[in-house]
Parts: C-alpha cells; sequence; structure tokens
C-alpha cells in the first residue's frame, strides 16, 4: 500500500511541475500582450 502510495506521489509530482510551468508561462505572455 504504501508503494503504491508512493507511485502515485511521483506521478502527481511529476504531472504537476509541468503544469506550473505552462501556467506561469501563459500568464507571462499574456501579462506581455496586456503591456502593449
Amino acid at each position: 500500500m504504501v508503494e503504491f502510495l508512493t507511485i502515485i506521489g511521483s506521478f502527481s509530482i511529476a504531472f504537476l511541475i509541468p503544469t506550473l510551468l505552462v501556467i506561469i508561462i501563459v500568464l507571462f505572455v499574456l501579462s506581455l500582450k496586456k503591456k502593449k
């Protein structure tokens, strides 16, 4: 059971990091467009 939770945890972290990067990039692009 603990191994199963560890696998889920590693997958969620591996999924969260790229998602956060995409959100940051999108917000950055939107802020650049607003300045223009």
